[in-house]
């Protein structure tokens, strides 16, 4: 990965996938596609980002804009920008690492199917929201906590059998939130 972003770095230019592979003198297929799985990471991350002519570049501070995301109880949201006219649209599967109230750095992608302005998250610079007041649902195999506020759209999984020891399905408590999910867990 750094000497990734070294070569990267070190060119005058945006460099292809391919380039990159030359310099690093991969051969083996195998490896292409282990570069090229490692480049996409990288891009999801936000430790390089492309241009059209998928050439990769560091991200310079211009593609990064600083926002605050606000959530709508059925699970999009936006992020409020204060140097734009209007809120930029966060699609569902792009909020489920955030919360309402979370600042941001973020890169707007383009227009969505409906004009809107739509952005990617690239880092989280804080966090506001750490407790969670929901009611504890207790499952045959899980035990999560449904929030009680509509702008926490996602529920918080706990441990089932420390929540099993202390409290019953329907109580209201409180949780702090150790783990602010991917998309596939979900909040801890």
């Amino acid at each position: 990965r750094a000497y990734i972003l070294s070569l990267v770095a070190a060119s005058s230019s945006p460099i292809t996938a391919t380039q990159i592979a030359g310099r690093l003198e991969l051969t083996d297929a195998v490896d292409k596609r282990a570069l090229k799985a490692r480049l996409a990471a990288m891009l999801r991350s936000g430790e390089l980002v492309m241009n059209a002519r998928r050439g990769y570049r560091l991200p310079a501070a211009r593609d990064l804009l600083a926002g605050v995301v606000s959530a709508h109880p059925e699970g999009f949201g936006f992020l409020m920008i204060e140097t734009l006219d209007e809120d930029v649209y966060l699609s569902a599967r792009e909020m489920q690492g955030y919360l309402h109230g979370d600042k941001v750095l973020a890169r707007v992608l383009g227009k969505d199917a409906r004009g809107r302005p739509q952005a990617e998250i690239v880092k989280v610079v804080e966090r506001v929201i750490t407790e969670v007041i929901g009611r504890l649902v207790i499952q045959k195999h899980q035990a999560f906590v449904e929030p009680l506020s509509r702008k926490v759209h996602q529920t918080v999984r706990v441990d089932k059998g420390a929540a099993q020891q202390r409290f019953s399905s329907g109580d209201i408590v409180s949780v702090c939130i150790t783990d602010y999910a991917s998309s596939q867990r979900g909040l801890l």
